[in-house]
């Protein structure tokens, strides 16, 4: 056997005595997610949920721009933590979702009165921004779990800090 042949087949036995642990960014117990939306023309110019799970505690929170009109009230924030029952599904859902897997592409309407809408998770020291808005992959499975759960979430927070 030649010495390549021989590193070569040292190499692949170490390998399969030692295999190399690989990073599972998706069981990360931390992630952070933000769902903004751009809207054409509305109460709001622009609504951001922003969401956090450390350490199994999670905070919510929602922060609007409200269309630029003379005499209009200004923006609207509201927070709150997440209930032990979201905290679960969100790390759940995002997990099954595979956001950093694809998926990325959707439309922007709000030339024509609609809306955009993007979300960004941040995990283990990844980020990936997503199109969600005519994205067809959010359509089904954990993807649309998820954004049903986070405009759930944002619509609660947005009723509560505009009622105030």
């Amino acid at each position: 056997m030649s010495t390549p042949g021989i590193v070569t087949a040292f190499t692949v036995a170490v390998i399969a005595l030692f295999p190399i642990p690989e990073r599972s960014w998706a069981q990360s117990a931390n992630v952070q997610l933000s769902l903004t939306r751009e809207y054409g023309r509305a109460l709001f110019s622009q609504c951001r949920l922003d969401v956090s799970v450390i350490e199994g505690k999670g905070r919510s929170a929602v922060f609007c721009s409200r269309m630029p009109e003379p005499g209009a009230p200004g923006n609207v924030h509201r927070d709150r933590p997440l209930t032990t029952n979201e905290v679960g599904d969100i790390l759940k859902l995002s997990r099954g979702s595979e956001l950093f897997a694809g998926g990325h592409i959707g439309t922007d309407s709000t030339a024509v009165d609609g809306l955009f809408e993007t979300l960004k998770v941040s995990e283990a020291g990844r980020t990936a921004v997503l199109v969600a808005s005519g994205n067809d992959t959010f359509t089904s499975g954990s993807r649309r779990e998820l954004i049903r759960l986070l405009h759930s979430i944002l619509n609660e927070l947005q009723k509560a800090a505009t009622q105030e």
